[in-house]
């Protein structure tokens, strides 16, 4: 698969150039992500101009002199298990929460999220 790096910067005023250069100092150290190279890297400022939501956004080369060179030791499943993590322990909870006794055993309600299908738990 494909890595796209992004380092972003966040101002609640206007744009801030100093903040996009960090940005783009930050994501030029990434060298590979388990060994392979995002296709592109990406300094970003969000920002705030007249009441409007805007990014600054710069793709600067690979600097080979960065002092400091990171390789993330990251794979797609280990992406996708820590981005998920919270959401599955939070499904996990509220269904050992919605376990009631019936005639001495145990039954799980059906869980239903605001917005969705009711989905019967096992």
């Amino acid at each position: 698969g494909d890595w796209v790096a992004i380092e972003s910067k966040g101002r609640t005023n206007g744009f801030d150039s100093a903040a996009l250069q960090t940005a783009k100092e930050q994501v030029q150290q990434l060298v590979s992500i388990s060994g392979n190279q995002p296709v592109v890297r990406i300094g970003m400022v969000t920002h705030f101009n007249n009441a409007q939501l805007q990014f600054t956004a710069d793709d600067p080369p690979p600097r080979r002199e960065s002092k400091r060179r990171i390789d993330i030791p990251l794979t797609r499943e280990k992406l996708l298990h820590a981005y998920y993590r919270p959401f599955k322990t939070w499904l996990a909870d509220r269904c050992r929460r919605s376990r009631r006794i019936f005639h001495g055993r145990e039954k799980l309600q059906s869980l239903k999220v605001r917005g969705t299908t009711p989905v019967e738990m096992a």
